[in-house]
């Protein structure tokens, strides 16, 4: 089930105080995640109990498709504790294959030339929207993916270097300090070669303006050796 992809779903919710609301559209994992948390913050705040958890908390759903099916299948949802109603309402409600699809995305993701920090963010992220999924990546698992996916210069900073004692958290800190000494040794190579186009500039348009002094047609005028007295 799906809604049209030209509209796209919208988390809403100034508090925890205020249930969530999700709008009509198409629901990204990425908003639905968002939703999830907005919920159990509210239910958190609230002191819902667990059994009326599901049937308050859906009440948020905005869109007339995912209300009719949660009418038709009230009974069995209300059931449910909240976190199996989230993994039904995945199953249903996001795009056919999103599973997949995000998990390709992460191990295919590559450093580049920007900066590890926001890379490595950017992956957690993704495997945190995974949580609930088989595709997770346990720390080991993103420690190797973010290993293998760092570009070339940090990688053979880190070849050097013996890392093996730490925790993930310390490994992250550890690569991120490299990073910054890259990026920062990048940086000052960058300015140095900007300095030297920049001294180059005048000699280069001086030899421009010699080279075009001539004017084809003319009789060169031959060079002045001295006076005669």
């Amino acid at each position: 089930m799906a809604y049209s992809r030209t509209t796209q779903a919208v988390f809403l919710q100034d508090s925890f105080t205020e249930p969530p609301m999700l709008s009509p559209g198409e629901i990204s994992p990425e908003t639905l995640a968002a939703w999830e948390y907005g919920a159990r913050g509210w239910i958190a705040y609230k002191k819902v109990k667990v059994k009326d958890q599901v049937r308050l908390v859906t009440f948020g759903f905005r869109g007339p498709l995912i209300r009719d099916w949660l009418h038709l299948n009230a009974l069995t949802h209300n059931a449910l504790s909240f976190s199996d109603f989230m993994t039904e309402f995945r199953a249903n409600w996001l795009e056919h294959g999103w599973e997949s699809k995000l998990f390709n995305a992460l191990l295919n993701s590559r450093q580049g030339l920007g900066s590890f920090w926001d890379w490595q963010l950017n992956l957690q992220y993704k495997n945190a929207l995974l949580a609930t999924t088989p595709s997770y990546l346990d720390e080991n698992a993103l420690r190797r993916k973010l290993e293998s996916g760092v570009n070339a210069e940090l990688a053979s900073h880190l070849g050097r270097e013996d890392f093996s004692t730490l925790s993930f958290t310390e490994w992250i800190a550890s690569v991120r300090l490299l990073d910054q000494a890259r990026m920062d040794h990048a940086a000052r190579v960058s300015r140095e070669v900007a300095k030297l186009r920049r001294r180059a500039e005048p000699r280069t348009n001086s030899a421009r303006g010699a080279r075009t002094s001539y004017t084809p047609g003319s009789t060169p005028r031959p060079a002045v050796q001295g006076q005669m007295g």
